[in-house]
């Protein structure tokens, strides 16, 4: 792995329920607390002509259900690139999507899910088997006794990746790294960060988005490696240049990409590790020139 998690002491208390489950959840309830568990599970039950996703939060006896629209980012509303799709939030809204954009976030839930990383809540109602949770008002509750500045060094776990960048948990918050804060050059979040893993992050902003760099605290790959022209080294390639036949972009190491020449009549496929002779190497500019060799 190119960028290394760290091991870190969970930074928030999970509330650790009893095997008598029930005046637990009722105490919660009633004192309005803010829990944490890890997801189970995602329903998708029915609600009249519709479907509902939900969250399944396993308490025993009793089942914990958390509605997509309570969720709150990064699942509902959807945000793309730092920057929300829709303001709305609410259950109607959801409802009103399209079936892609519910497979989306469908797909999204099952990821979070699988990160392993716990979700905090609160309980909003409870009826002695099923209780409903809403992360979305714990948010609100925790950004208030979260106190983040610029330039400030934490510890976030990562619940979700995307192509626009990793979402990421700060004690209970939301911490989103966009994709040109993961690492060096144009690398793709999913190929550095694992989900469920914990990495060093420094804060870069603080206001309606928490934003951070994990790139700020990497060396820079360029600066230790070694392009000489007329040397070989392996890549893998990414994809074709469609402006140039059997011509493709292909990565040295994470954050050191270029552009090589196929051989004539050769095939290639993408991720397949090809040698590569250098021809001209431009620091500036951060890009390699080379010639694929059978």
């Amino acid at each position: 792995m190119l960028v290394q998690p760290v091991s870190v002491r969970a930074e928030r208390q999970v509330t650790r329920l009893t095997k008598d489950y029930y005046p637990e959840i009722v105490a919660a309830h009633k004192q309005n607390m803010i829990l944490s568990a890890q997801p189970m599970g995602v329903e998708n039950a029915r609600y009249g002509e519709n479907t509902l996703l939900s969250f399944v939060i396993d308490f025993g006896k009793i089942k914990g259900l958390l509605p997509v629209h309570e969720v709150g980012v990064p699942v509902y509303p959807v945000y793309r690139s730092g920057e929300a799709v829709s303001e709305e939030g609410d259950l109607w809204s959801f409802l009103a999507l399209g079936k892609k954009d519910k497979k989306i976030i469908e797909r999204r839930m099952i990821r979070i899910m699988q990160s392993g990383c716990p979700l905090s809540f609160t309980i909003m109602t409870f009826d002695g088997e099923v209780a409903i949770l809403s992360r979305r008002a714990a948010l609100e509750r925790l950004k208030e006794r979260v106190r983040l500045e610029e330039g400030q060094r934490i510890h976030v776990t990562v619940i979700l990746t995307t192509s626009r960048g990793a979402w990421c948990d700060y004690q209970g918050i939301n911490v989103y790294i966009p994709r040109h804060e993961v690492f060096w050059g144009d690398v793709s979040p999913g190929e550095v960060l694992e989900l469920g893993n914990t990495y060093e992050a420094v804060v870069k902003g603080v206001d309606d988005l928490v934003r951070a760099s994990i790139k700020d605290l990497e060396a820079d790959p360029w600066e230790t490696f070694d392009s000489r022209p007329g040397s070989v080294l392996r890549a893998v390639i990414k994809e074709p240049v469609t402006s140039a036949e059997n011509r493709f972009r292909v990565t040295f190491k994470p954050g050191v990409n270029g552009v090589a020449q196929g051989a004539p009549l050769s095939r290639y496929y993408i991720g397949q590790s090809v040698n590569v002779r250098i021809i001209k190497v431009i620091p500036e500019r951060r890009f390699i020139l080379g010639r694929i060799e059978e």
